[in-house]
């Protein structure tokens, strides 16, 4: 089942009041996953809920691995915006 974790922020080297929540969930391989910035407990609770269901059903797709790094996104820009 998933569940959310209390972030908080850091400034100065110093933990300050305010804080985040981040979403933890089981992945298929046994794995945490981990998703930080939600605003609130509930919503990073239904979104790691929803990556679960997401793993029953067979449609769940490993966020991390959705992530495009920032060199290939400049490859690509390079090339769309190269002057003919």
């Amino acid at each position: 089942m998933a569940y959310a974790e209390k972030v908080y922020k850091v400034r100065n080297g110093k933990q300050t009041k305010q804080y985040t929540w981040r979403a933890c969930y089981k992945k298929p391989d046994g794995s945490k996953g981990t998703e930080p910035g939600f605003p609130t407990k509930k919503l990073a609770e239904d979104w790691g809920d929803q990556q679960e269901a997401a793993m029953r059903s067979g449609a769940w797709i490993d966020p991390a691995k959705l992530a495009t790094p920032f060199g290939a996104w400049v490859k690509v820009w390079k090339t769309a915006n190269q002057r003919v």
